[in-house]
């Protein structure tokens, strides 16, 4: 037995060093390419394709291609939230919890691959999140699909920012599996904000990976991110930013 013993040494230490040469299997960290290959030209056009690579790349939430994505329509609750990866400087580990999320999407076009959404932060401290958009993108097929934002929002009611946000998942009847989202700053006019362009956060849960199909809640303190022609203003409470783009209240 003895004389076995280091050979089968020899042999793991082998293996291992393949493993860490660049074998078959890639780590988190490993190094990768990205191709907009199934990525539709009037997403590219909107998008820089930087930005979409860092959603893929740097904050490891996948771009489900294709251009028949299934029927995402309905309210799915999304608890608990945390931050999955980061690349703003000195931005909080990944781990740390955020608010819990609402998301719905609505008014789905099969024709022409667009869905409005709306996403809700419950906030027990304060006013809730909102955000809302028309027409986004979205793409996939069978199960998996992505939705693709770029939105002009207003940062705490006085710097406008150009935001993309991300959904991706695959739909069940359940609800949304393995549901990660994403948010990248595209251009920020805050010359004191610690959210500079080209950096991102994504988010996920950890417990089942499921966003449960739910009832839209109702919310008397909702506050408005988006300011455009579709929201009004008049009916909230306070013009607040949603803690994807901030700090998670306390």
């Amino acid at each position: 037995m003895k004389r076995f013993f280091p050979t089968a040494i020899v042999v793991a230490i082998f293996f291992l060093g393949c493993d860490l040469l660049g074998g078959d299997s890639e780590t988190p960290d490993s190094p990768r390419e990205w191709s907009s290959e199934g990525i539709s030209a009037e997403i590219l056009e909107s998008i820089p394709k930087e930005f979409l690579a860092t959603v893929e790349l740097d904050l490891y939430v996948d771009l489900f291609r294709g251009d028949t994505p299934p029927d995402i329509t309905g309210a799915y609750h999304f608890d608990p939230v945390f931050l999955s990866r980061t690349t703003i400087p000195d931005d909080f580990t990944p781990g740390t919890q955020w608010p819990s999320s609402y998301l719905r999407f609505m008014a789905q076009d099969m024709d022409t691959n667009t869905v409005n959404y709306e996403q809700l932060e419950s906030n027990p401290d304060g006013p809730d999140g909102r955000q809302a958009g028309e027409n986004a993108y979205v793409i996939g097929e069978d199960d998996r699909f992505s939705v693709i934002a770029r939105e002009n929002v207003e940062i705490d009611g006085e710097f406008g920012a150009t935001v993309l946000f991300v959904f991706s998942g695959r739909i069940a009847a359940e609800g949304i599996v393995d549901l990660r989202t994403a948010v990248v700053m595209i251009e920020n006019t805050d010359p004191h904000d610690d959210f500079p362009a080209g950096t991102g956060r994504s988010f996920e849960t950890k417990t089942d990976g499921y966003a449960v199909r739910t009832d839209w809640p109702e919310s008397t303190t909702t506050a408005v991110l988006f300011l455009d022609a579709s929201v009004d203003t008049q009916k909230a409470t306070q013009v607040t930013t949603l803690a994807v783009l901030r700090a998670p209240p306390r």
